[in-house]
């Protein structure tokens, strides 16, 4: 499929549709249940989103008014200064990352403490999250695009509709744009942006796996349980997507 048309393809359609392609390095259904069914893996993926990211996210999306951007002189000319969203990884990040949070879900769930601590070791979550977003003409290593794919992905679960095309599209601008003028993002190091948008692509890619798999299973009750569990990791950053619509603007509340 080609670049043009797959931006017209809805965000969690475009990941299922890369995630059951290589079946080779798919998960067991029991382990991704372990996780995207798991409030403390959501939880402690949020923990790891450095709380500048999430505030300036919230803002986007929200429409609120954050601090005044901040401006430097050039050539006796004011000028806005732009926060630089791209960041250079390090392994040691990654693995640290998946450590925790395969420690902290495997606690909660015994009996799947291999399995978990197996799927989050592996690079195959990411590995399979990096096509996705590069097959979609987004940057993997870009803070704010990963964010717009994380809330495109998040308000179609919680509202169990697709984004129609370019909708998608509107609100990646509308959080480039705000990350971008956001004070607290021009401070972040590489190492905090590239911890918030691993934390940010796992839960993204899992919660998708997840939602996929159960609409195959014709399993409605895990359905609206995965459904109110990354309700609730939203709302606890003070965004109800129930109450956000998508349209040719990006997100708005209502």
């Amino acid at each position: 499929m080609s670049n043009r048309l797959l931006s017209h393809v809805p965000r969690v359609l475009l990941m299922a549709a890369a995630l059951f392609a290589a079946p080779c390095q798919a998960l067991d259904t029991a382990t991704l249940s372990s996780l995207y069914l798991s409030s403390d893996f959501y939880t402690g993926l949020m923990q790891q989103v450095s709380k500048p990211t999430l505030a300036a996210g919230q803002r986007s999306v929200l429409g609120k008014v954050g601090p005044p951007p901040r401006t430097t002189m050039r050539d006796g000319m004011t000028e806005t200064m732009t926060a630089n969203l791209n960041y250079q990884p390090l392994d040691g990040i990654s693995r640290t990352l998946r450590q925790q949070i395969a420690t902290k879900v495997a606690r909660a769930d015994p009996g799947q403490a291999p399995q978990i601590r197996s799927a989050l070791a592996s690079d195959s979550i990411w590995q399979q999250f990096n096509t996705v977003m590069g097959d979609s003409g987004y940057d993997v290593r870009n803070i704010a695009d990963v964010m717009a794919s994380y809330y495109v992905a998040g308000w179609e679960i919680v509202n169990r509709k697709m984004a129609q095309p370019g909708f998608a599209s509107a609100a990646r601008m509308q959080i480039v744009w705000s990350l971008k003028r956001s004070p607290e993002i021009m401070f972040l190091s590489d190492a905090e942006k590239q911890r918030s948008a691993e934390a940010l692509g796992i839960m993204t890619t899992v919660s998708t796996i997840g939602s996929r798999l159960l609409a195959q299973q014709n399993d409605p009750i895990g359905a609206v349980t995965l459904q109110e569990m990354v309700y609730q990791s939203f709302l606890q950053q003070g965004v109800d997507l129930k109450r956000v619509t998508l349209g040719r603007s990006g997100f708005v509340a209502n």
